[in-house]
């Protein structure tokens, strides 16, 4: 719960309709985005950041949002989580359908970025961490890159932009604004992270307490039982970086670095709670973990996190 009793009320009537939607399903660990995004538009979701952005508190609706989709879809939720940020960084300049991503990353072209096609963006904002800079590129939407069949994230409808100009042209957005933006996408995709990371959670648990050996829950075995402890620390620890950030308290680099390791930490603990269901497709795990994994990538790359995390806190030479 928030202090935002309005928030607060949000996140029930939302969380309501994608559980409806999820018992509705042919497949309830695989949602259909054709089934969800009526759903989000229901309850007002997918222009929130534009609705919310004089509130005092915006981030926080938004990363809610975010985290309670997660739960639902990891996929659905990275893609909101990228059009949220870029609605925020292109607001006052007329950009139509937006999206924000992460570009470079560990060995990649500084101007390239995997960006969520499922809400079919007509403007990208290529975020650079190691630069701290930004380019807002229009894109017509049958011109963004072919749709990459990966094995994480995969409703996300991923999609490869390059800005073919960067090297030519000045950036869009200021220093400070690529700044105010790279924070934020870091922020709400780290919420992707957190809901993915309580949903293998939850799921882990509800497998343990139900699932019997010798006559016995196997989550009062001990070993499973230390399993499922870390996993919820994992997941307080995450939690626990989310809300300092929000509070201006973590820089975005450390909040992704964190939450991308401890994401695939625990989907892989999940796997072993539920034995060899942990890897086929009947269970849901196996699938956390892939998009965990390709979260993880999703931020430019732990490598690269890490790097700014040191530059802004260690000292040099």
């Amino acid at each position: 719960m928030s202090a935002d009793a309005e928030l607060d009320s949000f996140i029930v009537v939302l969380d309501k309709q994608l559980t409806a939607v999820r018992r509705a399903a042919p497949d309830p660990s695989a949602l259909d985005p054709e089934l969800v995004i009526p759903a989000l538009e229901s309850v007002g979701v997918l222009d929130l950041a534009l609705d919310t952005v004089e509130l005092d508190n915006s981030l926080e609706w938004l990363s809610s949002v975010i985290r309670t989709c997660a739960r639902f879809s990891p996929s659905i939720a990275f893609a909101l989580a990228s059009r949220f940020a870029g609605q925020r960084a292109t607001r006052g300049i007329g950009a139509l359908s937006p999206a924000a991503a992460v570009a470079g990353g560990d060995g990649g072209a500084a101007w390239r970025a995997t960006v969520p096609g499922l809400f079919a963006p007509q403007t990208v904002v290529l975020l650079n961490r190691a630069e701290v800079a930004a380019r807002v590129v229009t894109w017509d939407v049958g011109e963004i890159g072919a749709s990459v069949r990966r094995t994480g994230l995969i409703d996300a409808d991923l999609r490869t932009v390059t800005d073919p100009a960067a090297a030519a042209t000045e950036p869009t957005l200021t220093g400070e604004q690529a700044r105010i933006a790279l924070f934020e996408l870091d922020l709400l995709n780290a919420s992707v992270g957190l809901g993915l990371i309580e949903n293998a959670v939850a799921t882990s648990e509800d497998y343990a307490a139900n699932r019997r050996q010798f006559g016995q829950p196997v989550a009062t075995f001990a070993g499973l039982a230390a399993i499922l402890v870390e996993m919820r620390l994992r997941s307080s620890i995450v939690a626990g970086l989310l809300t300092a950030a929000l509070g201006g308290q973590r820089d975005g680099a450390e909040l992704v670095a964190v939450t991308g390791r401890a994401g695939v930490e625990v989907c892989l603990d999940a796997i072993q709670v539920h034995g060899g269901y942990g890897y086929i497709d009947e269970y849901p795990v196996a699938g956390m973990l892939r998009d965990a994994i390709s979260l993880r990538a999703r931020g430019g790359g732990r490598r690269a996190a890490v790097a700014a995390v040191a530059a802004a806190h260690l000292p040099s030479r």
